[in-house]
């Protein structure tokens, strides 16, 4: 069941972000401010309405509640998205060329 991937506009949506991960103490749960370390990433909620499938979630007694981004499946979208793109980078080159020796 292999198909090509050819839609992989939605990337163009996405929203990189930086963001430090939550500290939390261990013996009293409680919240102690963030972790030094500056992480890099996109905003679960707002990748899951543009593609869902690059999602992970939990199954919980509410159903499934969404955990996270399996960042492993954004790679062959990207990879699609750059063949394209150079694609369109190797048309305008030629019409640049074909329009310079007119």
């Amino acid at each position: 069941n292999i198909a090509e991937q050819s839609d992989v506009s939605w990337l163009y949506q996405l929203n990189p972000v930086t963001f430090n991960y939550k500290s939390i103490d261990r013996e009293t749960g409680e919240y102690s401010g963030a972790e030094p370390a500056t992480q890099f990433g996109l905003i679960a909620e707002e990748v899951e309405p543009l593609c869902p499938e690059v999602c992970f979630y939990d199954e919980t007694e509410l159903g499934k509640e969404l955990r996270g981004i399996d960042y492993k499946k954004l790679i062959t979208p990207m990879i699609k998205a750059l063949q394209q793109a150079n694609e369109r980078i190797e048309q305008l080159e030629a019409a640049v060329t074909a329009r310079q020796q007119s």
